[in-house]
């Protein structure tokens, strides 16, 4: 099958970290296919740009996989370049694809896979062009999350236009992946399915979540050691936290248990915090006001040594997010499936629906609370039987998120829809 990948932000791994769409590529050439990613040529959340000079598209291999990057701007944050980025890359996207079919061979399937709105529309309009299938990939509810976030009105009138757009989004792909295991759920409250009058089929809605590579995750803990002396002090209760530091990334109560704790005889813990984000000024200058010396902001570190770092800690902390109502979909972080790779128990401060941790028993889910975190270390610390037990369960689970495993669940949906294009 000859598959072409649209994410907007798709480019090589080595540039962008999260790389669900390079994993899917990968395993699907493994298994005897033609795969072409088309992608935006900014690095998010970065200064760098792939294309330098005036050249509207760049062709690169990486991996062996190959790569289309089309020009589009720089930006930081999330303000208005980022819109006209966003617009721009799907513009050439649906505009230029259709010339690399003499190239690259007509596809089989369009496989366009967001976290927002733009780059499906263009998957969208590519494959009704080509006369071949869509499958439109959510990784994440938008603008829901920016309504959930306080980013956007309930009262702003483009709101509407934006909703009516996702809804003609899920109505016109040939199938719907969540990322999120809700994301059925979301399509009923909403009214859009066709029980409740709208146009949606909730046939053609999958649910794949985020995974992990284990073979790279096993072979980056032997091969990329992080020389830190925190990581070796066998004294100390290690509690690891790795990935941004944001306004959604709510480590406030982890911080508060850390001086609750820190008041303890014979509970040397130290909180071990590696990621960077527009929060970490403000978490550094927290824990500087409440003196604690057992809580460690390391700041970021390159993916490759996650695996290691991970490895050398005693437990592992989900941030505990803002209680915004979106989370009832489900949770789908990164960062949790490295944690269920590494073996190690997971405290969970979040209240979330479809919780991976709570169902598969691979750690302790608490409240947002200084004093619920607190407990959960103290059971951790002091039981290194539950400890084992809890690591055991989450390493068991990652086998199901392993990507090998992903991508023949999501060539499943591609078969299907091949089989109905040719009945």
């Amino acid at each position: 099958m000859n598959i072409w990948i649209l994410n907007h932000y798709a480019v090589p791994q080595r540039y962008y970290y999260l790389a669900r769409s390079y994993h899917f590529a990968k395993r699907l050439l493994e298994m005897g296919h033609s795969v072409t990613v088309f992608a935006a040529s900014s690095v998010h959340n970065s200064d760098i740009n792939l294309i330098t000079g005036s050249e509207k598209y760049r062709e690169m291999e990486e991996d062996g996989i190959r790569y289309v990057l089309f020009r589009a701007r720089q930006y930081q944050g999330s303000g208005k370049a980022r819109v006209i980025n966003h617009i721009e890359c799907a513009w050439e996207m649906a505009r230029q694809c259709p010339t690399f079919t003499d190239k690259y061979g007509r596809p089989d399937l369009i496989y366009a896979s967001a976290g927002q709105s733009l780059t499906l529309v263009a998957g969208i309009k590519l494959a009704k062009k080509l006369g071949i299938s869509c499958v439109s990939e959510v990784t994440d509810l938008w603008p829901e999350s920016f309504v959930a976030y306080g980013l956007i009105s309930e009262k702003n009138p483009l709101l509407k236009m934006l909703y009516a757009g996702e809804r003609w989004i899920y109505s016109h792909s040939d199938a719907v992946i969540f990322s999120m295991e809700g994301g059925r759920d979301y399509i009923i409250e909403k009214g859009w399915d066709k029980a409740h009058g709208g146009p949606v089929d909730l046939s053609k809605v999958y649910h794949i979540n985020n995974g992990v590579d284990l073979a790279a995750f096993d072979y980056n803990k032997e091969h990329y050691v992080l020389d830190d002396a925190d990581l070796d002090d066998a004294e100390a209760f290690k509690l690891v936290y790795t990935g941004s530091l944001r306004m959604v990334n709510d480590l406030s109560a982890v911080i508060r248990a850390a001086e609750l704790l820190k008041r303890e005889e014979g509970l040397r813990l130290r909180v071990l915090i590696y990621g960077d984000g527009d929060r970490r000024e403000e978490l550094c200058a927290e824990a500087a006001k409440r003196g604690l010396d057992n809580v460690l902001f390391k700041g970021r570190v390159d993916k490759s040594f996650i695996p290691n770092i991970l490895s050398r800690a005693d437990a592992c902390i989900m941030d505990g997010g803002a209680a915004t109502g979106i989370e009832k979909y489900g949770m789908s972080q990164n960062k949790l499936f490295d944690y269920l790779a590494s073996g190690k128990p997971i405290i969970s401060p979040v209240d979330s629906a479809y919780d991976i941790i709570k169902e598969s028993g691979s750690g302790i889910c608490v409240q947002n609370s200084p004093e619920k975190v607190a407990d959960a270390i103290r059971r951790l610390r002091k039981d290194p039987e539950l400890c084992e037990r809890l690591g055991l369960k989450a390493r068991e689970t990652s086998l199901e998120f392993d990507f090998t495993r992903l991508t023949d669940k999501l060539f499943k949906i591609f078969e299907q829809l091949q089989g109905n294009c040719n009945d």
